[in-house]
């Protein structure tokens, strides 16, 4: 059971709106009023990215929330790009605020935008909630900057000190075609994205709230165009263990789907970058089938081997697909007395049969 209480601030909904980084004129402008700073702290083993060396850094046009005890303040950055200790000026002072005992400490959180609201335990100790984004942006040689949330924590007011809340995954791709857009989802369904709590000062203790989705979508806007040196796509989510690996998802421009599944269990650990293995994506390869017929509930499908390259589905003829190398076994709830399994791949060499219970047909003339 959950021991805490959720305050949502709808006030953010409508007064949050305001300029993308494009929009932003890069010259300084005088500036007299409050100023806070805040610094990007360098942790222990810490390997993000947004500037040369891995590391999350401020850029123009940054903005942050701060909340306190009757306070609740939107505070932006003017300065130049690529600094991990900023100073911020007062952007908004809200007149509505939380009635939370925040013990005279002050909290900040960025992106502005994500910021969902601030609650209690029931022992009295503030929670900050923060949206996990389920739809990011491709941005070139780092994860989209509005996707990554940092919390930091002041108790004079005047410097925070921020620390990276989320892990990251990278996929590297190479090949030929363009990438419209890539889904990454783990193949025993955990939860990537959504709102999730975590409880102050420290954030240690932190888990989902609502609205959680199990997938997240890379957006490359009008295609990312793939070469023969690997392509990284970044992925920003929530310290989640992958018990059974991952299924990546990739969608080209053409409106072909490319599907990669590991099986291997993967550890994403909170500021902390993991990369995978590189895919190869060649559009001019042809695909093959394998047709295999069924009269049972209860099926095994052929093991498929092939390239690095390998891609593929298998289509189950109930309405329902995997990814190759993913699930390989699947049950038929209705009352068909046959079911024809279709698998489509790219790049394949071998088709192996280990269990032929129920086969009753096996086309391989377009393998």
């Amino acid at each position: 059971m959950r021991k805490y209480l959720l305050f949502v601030c709808t006030l953010f909904v409508t007064l949050f709106v305001g300029c993308t980084q494009n929009d932003i004129d890069h010259s300084m402008v005088t500036y007299d009023g409050p100023r806070l700073y805040a610094h990007i702290e360098e942790e222990e083993n810490s390997r993000v990215q947004l500037n040369a060396y891995l590391k999350t850094v401020w850029n123009h046009g940054d903005e942050i929330v701060v909340v306190g005890d009757q306070r609740v303040e939107s505070w932006i950055f003017n300065g130049e790009d690529g600094s991990r200790n900023a100073q911020f000026s007062l952007d908004y002072r809200y007149s509505n605020y939380y009635d939370i005992d925040f013990d005279d400490h002050l909290y900040a959180q960025y992106p502005l935008d994500n910021h969902a609201g601030m609650g209690t335990f029931s022992n009295g100790t503030p929670a900050m909630f923060l949206y996990v984004l389920d739809y990011q942006e491709y941005t070139k040689d780092s994860y989209d900057p509005k996707s990554n949330n940092m919390v930091g924590e002041s108790e004079d007011g005047s410097n925070f000190y921020f620390k990276n809340m989320l892990g990251y995954l990278r996929v590297s791709i190479a090949g030929s075609g363009d990438v419209k857009n890539i889904t990454l989802k783990g193949n025993n369904n955990e939860i990537v994205a959504g709102i999730r709590y975590y409880a102050l000062p420290d954030t240690s203790v932190s888990d989902w709230d609502d609205e959680t989705s199990k997938s997240i979508v890379l957006d490359c806007g009008d295609g990312v165009t793939l070469g023969s040196k690997p392509t990284d796509f970044y992925f920003a989510l929530a310290p989640t263990t992958f018990t059974k690996g991952i299924n990546i998802e990739v969608e080209m421009s053409n409106g072909i789907i490319y599907a990669k599944s590991t099986t291997n269990r993967i550890n994403v650990e909170r500021n902390t970058l993991v990369p995978m293995q590189t895919l190869e994506i060649d559009s001019n390869l042809e695909w093959q089938s394998v047709i295999v017929t069924y009269n049972e509930k209860e099926v095994t499908a052929p093991t498929i081997e092939g390239k690095s390259s390998l891609f593929g589905y298998l289509y189950w003829g109930d309405d329902t697909r995997d990814s190759i190398n993913s699930e390989s076994s699947h049950v038929y709830y209705d009352n068909q007395a046959t079911h024809t399994l279709t698998i489509e791949v790219i790049d394949a060499t071998v088709v192996e049969f280990s269990d032929c219970f129920g086969i009753t047909d096996i086309d391989l003339s377009n393998f």
